[in-house]
């Protein structure tokens, strides 16, 4: 199915698709196959049909079709403004690829690890860090990897959720104040991580 991009937001790794038949479709980093996805972009993509609990359908397999103004605006203070190069410019970001912000060269990250885990990305031409990854909270002590999909659910029902009401944005201040702690305890109990799983998992399922 044809559709565009209503909106991607990178740091949470998860985003919407407006189809050509006007419904919107939930997607995460996984489902894409090109880098640096913007709005309005066009796509193709696999709709998968909304099951009972979830709050909406789903989009996977998704190809970019037609870049957005956005794109090729990006396009021309590269390259200028040419076939040629825009059509150097979407191959780069068809084989998923990203933008160094200091040397703008196109690249595959490389990963640093530390003891606990990730600690960030970096540009392997100028060594500039392209992105630090989150500390071990407790989603992710439980499912080991920041960027699993029900950790990435998750972010979302804290922003389509828990941020929208008092006591749910008091919950998230008390979250990221007392989890970094929490983390490194669940981390070396697996009993606790038996017992968060399923819950979690639960709510993972519905905004997933």
């Amino acid at each position: 199915m044809l559709g565009n991009i209503v909106f991607f937001l990178k740091d949470e790794g998860y985003g919407f698709i407006l189809g050509k038949n006007k419904i919107r479709y939930y997607f995460n980093i996984h489902n894409i196959y090109y880098s640096s996805p913007k709005e309005n972009d066009e796509v193709l993509f696999t709709p998968k049909s909304q099951t009972s609990l979830k709050l909406s359908p789903t989009a996977e397999n998704i190809h970019l079709v037609k870049p957005s103004n956005k794109h090729l605006s990006a396009s021309q203070k590269l390259y200028g403004n040419t076939k040629k190069t825009q059509e150097k410019y979407i191959d780069l970001i068809k084989n998923t690829k990203v933008q160094c912000t200091k040397c703008g060269r196109y690249m595959i990250p490389y990963i640093i690890y530390r003891n606990d885990g990730l600690k960030r990305s970096i540009c392997p031409f100028c060594g500039k860090t392209y992105k630090y990854f989150s500390p071990c909270f407790i989603a992710t002590a439980v499912y080991k990897d920041h960027l699993a999909n029900e950790v990435i659910a998750l972010r979302r029902f804290r922003n389509e959720f828990l941020s929208t009401f008092f006591i749910g944005r008091i919950f998230i201040k008390l979250y990221y104040h007392y989890s970094p702690n929490l983390a490194k305890k669940i981390k070396n109990y697996k009993i606790l991580q038996a017992i968060l799983k399923p819950i979690l998992n639960l709510v993972a399922y519905i905004y997933s």
